[in-house]
């Protein structure tokens, strides 16, 4: 499928209530298209409409050669689920993925923590002034309930990126790590903040 017939067909995916010819499911730029409006529209807060592109993708993709994409959209309907408070009545539409892996996502299996939620920092007001980029590594530890604790700097470029590192770090969310079939505190764990006067995106939400 060429570009112009994956975009005629995300259009009338969106007009039809998610109902396309079931050939277009076999194109990777299709599948693709999926997923990457999925995700644009979480960026944009519209969790609802992007929950459906996700689940578009579980309820679709179900030949092997669509495995890869099917595990990411499982991830992140898994993801939209668990944030609403909903992955455990939910579960059942899930039901495509495959099993090993949704016994990884919740909890059935010994895991480590698993990054579901990052916010970008904000750039700060003076780096805009002087036109400067830069980076921030943090370390944290992530607690039974995947909250982020225990901030700490390791390296910075330069100390006006720290605070807005921090802030942002402390809104990340985990599913945690689990050992023994109990949810434990586990890192630490690093994250670096690149700091970019040209990206745009620093203060979307990313799944």
């Amino acid at each position: 499928m060429n570009y112009i017939r994956t975009i005629l067909a995300i259009i009338m995916l969106n007009l039809s209530g998610f109902a396309v010819a079931e050939e277009n499911n076999d194109d990777p730029e299709f599948r693709t298209q999926i997923l990457s409006n999925g995700s644009y529209y979480f960026g944009k807060g519209e969790k609802e409409l992007s929950l459906k592109y996700f689940y578009y993708g579980v309820t679709n993709w179900t030949n092997p050669e669509q495995r890869a994409d099917l595990i990411v959209a499982c991830r992140k309907l898994f993801i939209g689920y668990y944030l609403h408070g909903k992955h455990v009545e939910y579960e059942p539409k899930l039901n495509n993925c495959p099993k090993e892996y949704m016994n990884i996502l919740y909890g059935r299996v010994d895991r480590e923590a698993i990054p579901i939620l990052k916010y970008g920092p904000t750039l700060p007001k003076k780096a805009i002034e002087l036109d400067l980029d830069g980076y921030v590594i943090v370390s944290y530890l992530v607690s039974s309930r995947g909250k982020v604790k225990k901030v700490s700097v390791v390296e910075a470029s330069d100390e006006m990126f720290v605070k807005s590192s921090i802030k942002a770090a402390k809104k990340f969310v985990y599913l945690p790590a689990v050992n023994n079939g109990k949810a434990v505190t586990s890192g630490p764990l690093k994250n670096k903040f690149v700091f970019n006067l040209q990206d745009s995106g620093n203060n979307q939400d990313r799944q």
